[in-house]
């Protein structure tokens, strides 16, 4: 059985939003036996802090490290981070974990590359910290696809 976890509280709604979206998943609801899907949430208390200094990142590593950690007791064979900053230091926290953490950007880019042509236009809606650490940019350059312009909100 192939556990997946996915972390919420980092993102208003995106870990919520992404757990509902395994749940009803066509592939996942016909082999239900073959996945289990866990959703945790602690107290985050920075949720409302902007990302714009390295204490923010740092709580936020913090939280997804210990997550992390409480994944591997359990036996978790795949972690769904679905905040797009929290990928800044997918590659740290990765180091430290047993478990593959899926890396949002990759997917969101095979989704893209099966759905849409080459070319085509698509809006990117995301925070200033994201477009400054230029993450989207580095999956779409490594896709060869044309690097959109980002505008954050």
């Amino acid at each position: 059985m192939d556990k997946i976890a996915v972390i919420g509280g980092l993102g208003a709604l995106s870990g919520a939003d992404l757990f509902f979206k395994l749940l009803k998943n066509k592939s996942a609801l016909k082999n239900q036996k073959n996945y289990h899907f866990i959703f945790e949430q602690q107290l985050y208390s920075q949720i409302e802090s902007a990302l714009l200094h390295e204490q923010d990142i740092k709580s936020r590593k913090f939280y997804t490290f210990t997550l992390c950690k409480n994944f591997e007791q359990k036996n978790v064979s795949k972690i769904s981070l679905p905040c797009f900053a929290s990928h800044s230091f997918i590659d740290e926290i990765q180091k430290e974990t047993s478990i593959t953490i899926v890396n949002i950007f990759e997917a969101i880019a095979n989704y893209l590359s099966l759905k849409f042509e080459k070319g085509t236009k698509i809006g990117v809606l995301t925070s200033s910290f994201v477009k400054e650490f230029f993450l989207l940019k580095n999956i779409f350059k490594t896709m060869n696809w044309h690097i959109p312009q980002i505008k954050a909100s």
